[in-house]
């Protein structure tokens, strides 16, 4: 069939049997006859033009009537928000007409001051959101919507409704739909909306929502769409100075992910995105540019601008940056390098993991009660796989070269931790191996006389 606006809604992203189906209704025809009570006659008959028109004349319609037809939309939504089969076509077209054009938005925002507070958009949308009996693509195409319109309200009027629904955005992995949960690529463009809204980033972490961040950006490693909005959202958190601390936690690891998405999803866009985030972050923070270099930034930049990028902006944010980066390199001996891996929280099969420097520097330690060791065994406990794995290795090898290093271990309680990894057939391969090798260490006393 011919497009239409709901092509354009992104709650058809990755989901094709409710777009077909929505597709086979709208061949069908979708009527409000039965409605005729509650829906004025100019309502039905401007809606029947806009439904069988295709993409092209729809565009004209909206360009040349936006302002009728958003309030057409609205008294539809008012008066039919029961009938699934008409919300399952509008709530979509409304949401693919602002991702076409969001210029229309300004004639959603201007109607609200003349709607009554209890018959408005927010609270038509809210009666969608909260109504469990909804298609999962009309919840999500209500929410997108109305994260659309709060990311455009004046702050000192419409404060409270952009808090309470930032909140909601923030809590949707604790609500379930009957028709299924909200999808991550809902939430993640709804943020990237209303974040525009810079006073609602303080709230955003307040509220701990940095840790969703981590989640969505964890899951959804390899799809494009996902990691463009969570960077976009990244970025925009970036102009906060209370997110500074967020960017620099390790357990999130915002910075590293950000450099491994670009090396694995080398787009354009991605990349612009990327290096404005980086670039705000090392305008404010000297320990942000200090996480760059470590995770080789600087080798990335010289990698892209050897590339084909076209945007000059994008170049001249990529060498900015690079220029940074290589005035803060400093040579750090070899224990300096691996104290700020185990601050960092992220280890690295470097140098610094062998036998090499275990025999060098296991004295050192000793230090504050063997402190470093503490934290190289709560890194066991890390859900990076290549961390516990190192960790394991690191273990084994204290406990090979210092005197007392299996009896620090067992006083740390990790002995069994060790020994449980080591027998479990799910984990990591390399985990496996490497606390089986760590095991043997710590219960043999003389490991290099065996291992001849």
């Amino acid at each position: 069939m011919k497009r239409k606006y709901f092509n354009y809604s992104l709650v058809f992203y990755n989901r094709d049997e409710p777009l077909k189906q929505l597709q086979q209704d709208v061949e069908y025809g979708i009527q409000l006859s039965h409605l005729n009570q509650q829906i004025s006659n100019e309502t039905s008959t401007l809606f029947k033009k806009f439904n069988e028109s295709d993409i092209s004349a729809q565009r004209e319609l909206i360009k040349n009537s936006a302002a009728v037809y958003f309030s057409t939309f609205f008294e539809i939504l008012t008066e039919a928000y029961e009938d699934q089969k008409i919300m399952r076509y509008l709530l979509p077209t409304i949401d693919g007409i602002i991702m076409d054009n969001r210029r229309v938005l300004q004639y959603i925002v201007q109607s609200l001051s003349d709607q009554e507070p209890q018959k408005n958009w927010l609270t038509a949308l809210n009666v969608i959101i909260h109504n469990d009996n909804n298609h999962i693509t009309v919840t999500e195409a209500a929410l997108r919507i109305k994260a659309c319109i709060i990311g455009e309200l004046d702050k000192k009027i419409y404060l409270k409704e952009q808090q309470e629904f930032l909140l909601k955005l923030l809590n949707l992995q604790n609500e379930n739909n009957k028709c299924g949960q909200v999808e991550d690529y809902c939430l993640i463009t709804s943020l990237a909306f209303i974040l525009k809204q810079a006073h609602l980033v303080n709230k955003f972490i307040d509220n701990r929502g940095q840790e969703r961040i981590y989640q969505i950006l964890k899951k959804n490693k390899n799809d494009l769409q996902i990691m463009y909005y969570t960077l976009l959202v990244l970025w925009l958190l970036s102009f906060c100075e209370k997110s500074i601390e967020s960017f620099l936690q390790p357990n999130l690891r915002f910075i590293s992910s950000m450099v491994e998405t670009i090396q694995k999803l080398s787009r354009e866009k991605l990349i612009r995105v990327a290096f404005q985030c980086l670039k705000n972050l090392a305008e404010k923070s000297q320990q942000c540019i200090e996480v760059m270099v470590d995770c080789d930034l600087l080798k990335l930049c010289e990698t892209l601008l050897k590339g084909n990028i076209k945007d000059k902006e994008v170049i001249d944010d990529v060498t900015f940056l690079g220029e940074i980066l290589e005035k803060n390199i400093k040579i750090l001996t070899s224990f300096e390098k691996y104290v700020k891996e185990i601050n960092l929280q992220q280890l690295e099969w470097s140098p610094v993991h062998t036998e090499k420097f275990w025999k060098e520097n296991v004295k050192k330690f000793e230090d504050n009660d063997y402190n470093l060791i503490s934290k190289l065994c709560d890194l066991l406990d890390s859900d990076i796989p290549k961390n516990v794995a190192i960790a394991c290795y690191d273990i084994g090898e204290f406990c090979r070269f210092h005197p007392f290093g299996r009896n620090v271990i067992e006083r740390l309680n990790k002995k069994n931790i060790i020994m449980q990894k080591a027998r479990d057939q799910k984990v990591d391969p390399s985990i496996r191996e490497n606390a089986l090798l760590a095991l043997q260490k710590i219960m043999l006393h003389n490991w290099s006389a065996i291992n001849k």
